[in-house]
């Protein structure tokens, strides 16, 4: 590959021009992928290294040389295996001032921010609100004036997918006292890639303070709210829910063409959406009250992992009692033995790595990364509240909460140092980048 690129430019810019020498080294690279390495420099594919294998950063740096590599980049791409995920930064981690319309991108394998790419979002910072990331899309929301209107934008592909504007969640909110607008849409999980699968793509969506479900599906002319209620044999779950068991959702996964919800209980659901009347079915009961802490809160993950199901609990602290600072304590692992309905603790995900936040929860093989820890959880802050209670009371609750937690020691590490110690707009959200092109269909 080094000879290949040490060839004049100059001599292919004569030859074929710039848009041929970028086919001619996309092709290249996907021979690579393909393990034809050999037809082209003579080297056995048995002896190639992983190095040799294309990365979508590849595209990423050649996209960020001018305007028209970057046109080139986002017109020519192919299908990547699973790529690790970005930390969406604020530009003031990059710049002296905060371009309201601007983030950066902080690579954790070259633990350095790209200075020459930018992604540009369609509204400020400031007027928008985002209900996490999936699949590459970021969900954003803008309350300033009804109706609110929602979209999935990639910021890679520069992209936008119009959502149904949030009007009929009016009639659950209004029901709900004092709903701040970042409570609108708190996370959003995609079953697929929109831009790949523009036709099948399914958005399911926690809203409101009660934090119920909606879906739709981009074309969409409204959201579907979801008022499901068990069959009779899970009635204590419906008095704990005040009879709204699509309510107190904290987390989504998109698993094996269903849809898994884990609510601030600690219980497992699974909730089909491909039948004409969606059901809804208990998987595993409530985490048993004797596991709290009064001291400590928690927040519920349900998470993928080499094709098992894991209930992720992250237990915070306050230092102060009444203060707004909080801190990541541990995380407790389980995995789901949905033959026995039961949880069994773990500290082993068999070198997997998990990305949570507000992002759709990730597992990774740490191996394919060099530089990456097996058997670890990276975690962003995804305490919403944090990042706005200082518009409201003026107290900041001090940096965001986030790093890498060791599952077999327990420790915690950083994975990046923020600036300057306060919360970040918009909030820091993990990212995967996506190298696919939107079809006319999406």
């Amino acid at each position: 590959m080094v000879d290949l690129i040490a060839i004049s430019s100059g001599f292919f810019s004569q030859i074929v021009g710039l848009r041929a020498w970028f086919l001619l080294l996309h092709n290249y690279f996907v021979q690579v992928i393909k393990g034809s390495f050999s037809s082209i420099v003579g080297v056995s594919t048995t002896t190639t290294t992983p190095e040799l294998f294309i990365n979508i950063k590849d595209y990423i740096r050649f996209g960020a040389v001018c305007r028209s590599w970057r046109s080139l980049y986002t017109q020519h791409q192919t299908n990547f295996p699973p790529q690790l995920p970005f930390l969406m930064l604020p530009s003031s981690e990059l710049f002296a001032v905060n371009d309201q319309q601007t983030c950066c991108i902080y690579d954790l394998l070259d633990k350095k921010i790209y200075t020459n790419f930018l992604l540009h979002l369609p509204t400020p910072h400031d007027q928008t609100y985002y209900g996490g990331s999936s699949h590459g899309w970021l969900i954003s929301f803008t309350p300033t004036s009804p109706p609110v209107v929602a979209q999935l934008f990639n910021p890679f592909l520069s992209s936008s997918i119009n959502l149904p504007p949030l009007t009929n969640f009016n009639y659950f909110i209004e029901q709900e006292t004092e709903c701040t607008p970042y409570f609108f849409l708190q996370k959003v999980v995609l079953s697929t890639n929109p831009a790949s699968n523009p036709n099948t793509c399914l958005v399911l969506a926690i809203f409101g303070g009660y934090c119920r479900l909606a879906f739709c599906k981009p074309g969409d002319n409204a959201w579907t709210c979801l008022e499901l209620h068990p069959d009779s044999k899970n009635l204590p779950w419906q008095l704990r829910l005040r009879y709204r068991p699509c309510s107190l959702t904290e987390d989504i996964i998109y698993f094996e063409n269903k849809f898994y919800t884990v609510d601030s209980f600690g219980a497992l659901w699974v909730i089909d959406l491909d039948v004409a009347r969606p059901m809804l079915s208990n998987l595993l009961p409530p985490v048993d009250e004797s596991q709290y802490s009064p001291d400590v809160s928690y927040r519920n993950y349900v998470v993928q992992s080499s094709g098992h199901l894991f209930h992720v609990r992250r237990a915070w602290t306050h230092p102060v009692l009444d203060d707004y600072s909080y801190s990541t304590a541990k995380f407790e692992v389980f995995k789901l033995d949905q033959t026995h309905r039961k949880r069994v603790e773990t500290k082993n995900l068999c070198g997997q790595m998990l990305f949570l936040g507000s992002n759709a929860s990730l597992s990774l093989q740490a191996s394919d990364y060099p530089g990456c820890k097996a058997n670890c959880i990276y975690f962003t802050d995804d305490y919403i509240e944090g990042y706005y209670d200082d518009d409201i009371t003026a107290i900041s609750p001090g940096a965001p909460d986030m790093g890498v937690f060791n599952l077999e020691d327990g420790s915690i590490e950083s994975h990046y140092q923020v600036r300057e110690s306060r919360r970040c707009h918009p909030a820091l959200i993990w990212i995967e980048p996506t190298p696919h092109t939107v079809g006319k269909d999406g």
